[in-house]
């Protein structure tokens, strides 16, 4: 069931919220949404701030990456079982703790990714003007390989604004046919749930900074 459904389709009707202001220092702001904040969205969190430190490109100083949780409290440190996958991949948990989504976390995102379609439906529900910049993870790596073919890597934050708006007209009139673009949620999950989930981030995470920031992994 795509965004343009019957279950989301109330939301379109509303304005679409304003994007971040353009401070001088040009941030794009990318933010991870899932549930508890513990597993997948710091997964690809600490992946993107790997891929973007890793590739040492201009880009990783014009980006801003967060994760937060739809139903989580404040302070909680990543799953273990997660961290051991986050480093297994070059990834690196230190300091991170879970923090509950609130509006003006919410309202910095110009993109805001979830793991599951009903935290993208949560997600609108609470904060409807962000209906433009919301979308699910793997959802929108397909999208935006479309997008690049078409509009090239983004190389300043207007055009990476642009990028996330053009994903967004796309998503209105392309349909995707996968059966479930959801990432499962792996806590208190085998070793092999977890591992399997970690792949899909990654590899949509990857997607993510080679389309919108031209970089890649380097695991040297």
């Amino acid at each position: 069931m795509g965004v343009h459904s019957a279950r989301t389709a109330p939301f379109a009707r509303r304005a679409a919220a304003p994007q971040p202001a353009e401070d001088a220092s040009g941030i794009f702001s990318v933010l991870f949404v899932c549930t508890g904040n513990i597993c997948r969205s710091p997964m690809a969190e600490r992946l993107l701030r790997r891929t973007l430190k890793s590739s040492g490109s201009a880009a990783s100083q014009m980006v801003h990456v967060s994760s937060a949780g739809l139903a989580t409290i404040d302070g909680v440190p990543m799953d273990e079982s997660s961290v051991r996958q986050l480093q297994a991949r070059g990834g690196d948990s230190t300091g991170f703790q879970s923090r509950k989504l609130t509006r003006p976390i919410a309202m910095n995102g110009n993109l805001i990714l979830t793991m599951t379609r009903d935290q993208q439906v949560d997600l609108i529900k609470r904060y409807p003007p962000l209906l433009k910049r919301t979308f699910l993870l793997r959802e929108f790596m397909a999208l935006a390989s479309e997008v690049s073919s078409l509009k090239g890597v983004p190389t300043t934050l207007a055009q990476r604004v642009s990028f996330v708006d053009e994903s967004m007209r796309r998503r209105a009139i392309v349909a995707h046919s996968r059966a479930n673009e959801d990432v499962p949620d792996p806590f208190k999950r085998s070793d092999e749930v977890h591992r399997d989930v970690a792949e899909i981030i990654s590899e949509s995470v990857d997607c993510l900074a080679l389309q919108l920031f031209d970089s890649s992994f380097d695991a040297e």
